[in-house]
């Protein structure tokens, strides 16, 4: 929850720059990812019951994030 305030301010002042936000959940469905998402107005693209993801990726604590180049390559993961 804390950082979706300053996600959202980087959404809005980057999107006209091709630049994408995607935040997803390994333990929320997709029902209460949209509810979350209409009910506190998250412009972002939310995705919910992506355990499949996590692991691909080794998720192991949230958040994680990780910041790709144009060509989609992970440049950094914090």
């Amino acid at each position: 929850m804390a950082s979706l305030k300053p996600l959202n301010n980087l959404y809005h002042k980057y999107i006209e720059r091709n630049f994408e936000l995607i935040n997803i959940s390994d333990r929320d469905s997709r029902k209460m990812i949209e509810n979350f998402k209409k009910s506190h107005q998250v412009p972002l693209h939310l995705g919910g019951e992506a355990k499949t993801v996590f692991d691909i990726y080794h998720v192991s604590s949230c958040p994680t994030f990780y910041y790709s180049g144009n060509g989609g390559q992970i440049t950094q993961v914090q």
